[in-house]
């Protein structure tokens, strides 16, 4: 395993400028995060948050950028502090450490059909934000951004 994350580093390390230490340090951190990523199929929402055909979200959590969560989000009324609301949905399965990194697993079976955000860590170390609608416990669309998401939450409200 050692042997093939050494060789992906080299891979990496080709396609990056700069000195080649500084080059092979970073390709060695991505080669990691790429073996410890979860090795399941399915819906890859962002680079850490995924929809297995197991119908789990997995999020990535660091301490200092992101805690790796999920929320089911609504319009907020006008006037408040923040544009949505957010209900958040507990963890089925945390594999975090001490220092706060690791995975958060979020079962979608027995959660209510709407539109979610998921908070988890990008490549680049700082904190990420997905956008998703669920739908009978399966992510059935992903918004390329929180004004889609947004879009999407006013059509709902004006049908209701």
């Amino acid at each position: 395993m050692i042997k093939q994350i050494m060789i992906r580093a080299h891979q990496l390390a080709k396609g990056f400028e700069g000195h080649y230490s500084a080059r092979l340090s970073l390709a060695l951190r991505q080669a990691w995060s790429e073996t410890k990523a979860p090795m399941l199929s399915g819906l890859k929402l962002c680079r850490s948050v995924i929809m297995t055909e197991e119908a789990t979200v997995i999020t990535e959590a660091h301490s200092g950028w992101s805690k790796g969560w999920v929320a089911r989000v609504t319009l907020a009324p006008v006037g408040a502090k923040f544009d949505l609301d957010r209900r958040f949905v507990n963890a089925d399965d945390r594999d975090v450490n001490r220092a706060g990194n690791g995975y958060l697993t979020y079962s979608t079976r027995f959660m209510a059909d709407g539109i979610y955000e998921a908070d988890t860590v990008r490549r680049s170390m700082e904190s990420q934000r997905v956008y998703f609608r669920i739908a009978t416990g399966i992510v059935i669309e992903v918004f390329e951004s929180k004004v889609a998401a947004k879009v999407a939450l006013s059509d709902v409200s004006k049908a209701a």
